[in-house]
Formats: C-alpha cells, sequence, structure tokens
C-alpha cells in the first residue's frame, strides 16, 4: 500500500522539514553510540556503560532544552 502526503501551503512543508531537523538532532546521540557499540577491531563490552552513561547525559540535556 503506498501512502501520499500532499502539503497544501509552504508553511505546512517548512514545519515538516522543520520536524524532521529536529529528529535527526535528537536521534544523533543515539547514532554514535550505535557507531561505538558496533566495533569490529575492539572489545565493545567495555565501552557500554560509558556510552549509555553518555546518551543519558546528552538525552537529559535534550529535555531540559526542549521545555
Amino acid at each position: 500500500m503506498e501512502s501520499t502526503v500532499v502539503c497544501t501551503n509552504s508553511t505546512s512543508m517548512l514545519s515538516a522539514q522543520e520536524k524532521l531537523q529536529k529528529l535527526e538532532e535528537l536521534l544523533e546521540p543515539c547514532r554514535y553510540v550505535t557507531e561505538i557499540l558496533g566495533g569490529e577491531q575492539y572489545v565493545s563490552c567495555s565501552v557500554v556503560l560509558p556510552a549509555l552513561c553518555h546518551l543519558f547525559r546528552v538525552m537529559d540535556q535534550t529535555m531540559i532544552q526542549s521545555m
């Protein structure tokens, strides 16, 4: 099933683009942690706790900024 999104004006499109940019900003820390934990050249289990602490810290800052 194919769906099509039709915007009736440019402000709706701009709003959607802004939402996507915000989503990209929010997911950036997750991408970073995923890349770190997916390492093939090193033992990643020693990186899990620091990576999760980093992710929690960044997400807390993001939540505070969005309030």
